[in-house]
């Protein structure tokens, strides 16, 4: 089966039945048009309207008054991290609501009806941790990665 690639067809976001964009030709020189030592975060950001709308709502805290900035590493680990959890979810990706911590870090937060599911990243990138919610029942994950966002955010889609 021979998939569809970038330069073939452009992502349109929130549409199910879109054509994957993928390059799946083994030994492909390139990967989406892009340069090899791009972080995978880029490439997504250039075919994605989604994830690009999250990834700019994420550097704009860089420019907020009165607060102070996430650092650079915080932002840095965040897009790498959610690369997974956009690319697995694909259409059922909803961007989090995002706030500075005010101490360098950030929050993301996502509602569903009675359930929530919040990222603490903090300046110190060992001290996150993942909390979630559903109804009265609640936990939460020291030290997340992008495995454990992704399956938080795909129970709350379930």
């Amino acid at each position: 089966m021979a998939y569809a690639s970038v330069q073939e067809t452009e992502y349109v976001s929130n549409l199910v039945n879109t054509t994957p964009i993928l390059d799946m030709a083994p030994n492909s020189a390139t990967s989406y048009g892009a340069k090899q030592d791009e972080p995978e975060w880029i490439k997504l950001y250039s075919r994605d309207k989604a994830f690009a709308a999250f990834v700019n709502d994420l550097l704009s805290l860089r420019d907020e008054e009165d607060e102070i900035p996430p650092s650079s590493d915080v932002i840095d680990w965040i897009l790498e991290s959610s690369v997974l959890a956009k690319k697995l979810l694909a259409q059922r990706w909803e961007s989090p609501r995002i706030t500075s911590d005010d101490h360098g870090g950030v929050r993301l937060s996502w509602r569903k009806g009675n359930r929530e599911l919040r990222a603490v990243v903090p300046a110190n990138l060992s001290a996150r941790y993942l909390y979630w919610q559903e109804g009265s029942e609640y936990g939460g994950f020291p030290n997340f990665g992008s495995a454990t966002l992704y399956s938080g955010l795909s129970r709350m889609n379930e």
